[in-house]
């Protein structure tokens, strides 16, 4: 029988080894699943949200066991992981909360409140990613469960503890409405054609959100996909220069590098460009790399062995296409799966760092002299997730906002999620919206009723 086993990051050593489920394990699992949506889909909204508050108690209860856990599995330092669970806790807390008066409004605003009907679709396939184990997974399946449907999750090999362990704390609260497998990609793809799931959400690579897209679309399934991103940060003379570093250091570092909506492309006036440099420099410098269960790290190891391998050949790619190695860590580390975070500059578009997505802590930066330039740059992207702006130049923000490419803009802050706002994007970096009001709607049938 298959098997696949977890290793921790930063030790370079096995955790625990898991069998491969077969789609006879699937079945069962589904055919449970689709009897228990029944019930739940005729009980009350204000029902299903008691027991999502239970969930967020649930998960401050056992804070401390599954921020070692994300920690062991993935790498993520441990004051990152705990911060996770909070924020997990947080979005239960306000969507069971929120949830009864946010459809309220939506079927108000309808114009017809008294002719819409809004039912679950039923089972949810959702598989998820491994470099925010808990939040990626809280922020599609409660949404979906609040709205009456069940969920079938896949989550990434090397955090199967973590998809475990939450599988087991909501089993706690409603034994059926959750149930995890260890699929395969040939086993996703039974999963995905299945009469039973009706839906697919996905958070991952491009690639795999291509595959995904297609899968769906031949068994005429609605998909929700939250993809790769390249954020263009840009920044302005007239911002704060000192406080934007510090900022997109932080977006760029946070997750050691490992996040869709970190701070990817810098696009620097070219009158800042050699301050914002330096401080970005002493951003990058005041950080601790190291042992990520100690709470004074602030990096950790990548997640993989393979993920740290792939990154080292992007930047060679890069340096031969002409970027710069503005900074380089000096790493000394005996063991785990560490790379140096770095800083590329004269980064242009054609080069690997200006085109691809770097998973890991280096910054590339690119310089321009115009707004027009700037928007130009920014939008020269296949990804379309997120973007920054520094500036405090007020006609300069309506016109960016309106003209960046892109599903979310932060002015003079770094990109995040948010509970209570809509999250997603364009182009490769997807379609459709994971919280807010707009998650809630996604796996939901919008029943027209007229009686005569």
């Amino acid at each position: 029988m298959k098997q696949l086993t977890t290793i921790n990051p930063y030790l370079e050593k096995n955790i625990k080894t898991y069998h491969y489920d077969d789609i006879s394990k699937v079945d069962k699992r589904l055919m449970i699943l689709h009897k228990s949506q029944k019930n739940w889909a005729n009980t009350s909204l204000e029902s299903r949200a008691t027991l999502i508050l239970k969930l967020s108690s649930a998960l401050r209860e056992n804070v401390h066991f599954l921020a070692k856990l994300m920690t062991d599995e993935m790498g993520k330092p441990i004051t990152q992981s705990r911060a996770e669970v909070y924020k997990c806790a947080d979005a239960c807390e306000f969507f069971a909360k929120q949830s009864p008066a946010l459809v309220h409004n939506i079927l108000q605003a309808s114009g017809a409140p008294k002719n819409i009907h809004l039912s679950p679709i039923g089972v949810v396939f959702i598989i998820m990613p491994w470099n925010f184990p808990l939040w990626q997974v809280i922020r599609a399946t409660v949404p979906a469960l609040l709205m009456g449907n069940t969920i079938i999750l896949k989550h990434s090999p090397n955090t199967t503890g973590c998809a475990l362990a939450f599988e087991k704390l909501l089993s706690k609260i409603h034994p059926h409405l959750l149930k995890f497998t260890i699929a395969d990609n040939t086993l996703a793809s039974k999963i995905i054609a299945h009469p039973i799931v009706q839906a697919v959400s996905l958070t991952g690579s491009t690639k795999a959100g291509r595959s995904v897209a297609s899968l769906s679309g031949q068994h005429i399934k609605k998909s929700v996909l939250e993809l790769g991103g390249s954020d263009p940060y840009i920044v302005f003379p007239d911002a704060d220069i000192q406080k934007a570093a510090q900022l997109c250091a932080q977006s760029r570092l946070i997750n050691s590098g490992q996040s869709c909506i970190a701070a990817k492309r810098f696009l620097l006036h070219k009158e800042i460009y050699s301050e914002f440099k330096q401080h970005l420099i002493e951003a990058f410098e005041k950080q601790r790399t190291g042992n990520p269960r100690l709470e004074e790290t602030t990096i950790g190891p990548l997640a993989r062995k393979d993920l740290a391998k792939n990154l080292r050949l992007q930047v060679s790619k890069s340096l031969r296409q002409g970027a710069k190695l503005a900074y380089e860590q000096e790493l000394q580390m005996e063991k785990g799966y560490f790379y140096p975070m770095q800083i590329l500059e004269k980064v242009k578009p054609g080069n690997i760092a200006f085109e691809e997505e770097l998973f890991g802590p280096v910054a590339a930066l690119a310089s321009f002299k115009t707004d027009d330039e700037a928007l130009r740059l920014a939008n020269l992207s296949i990804y379309g997730l997120g973007a920054a702006l520094y500036t405090n130049n007020t006609k300069r923000i309506e016109r960016f906002q309106q003209e960046l490419e892109t599903g979310s803009i932060f002015i003079n802050d770094f990109v995040k999620s948010q509970s209570h706002l809509p999250f997603g994007g364009i182009k490769a970096s997807g379609y459709g919206r994971e919280l807010g009001l707009f998650g809630l709607m996604e796996f939901t049938n919008i029943k027209t009723v007229v009686r005569s």
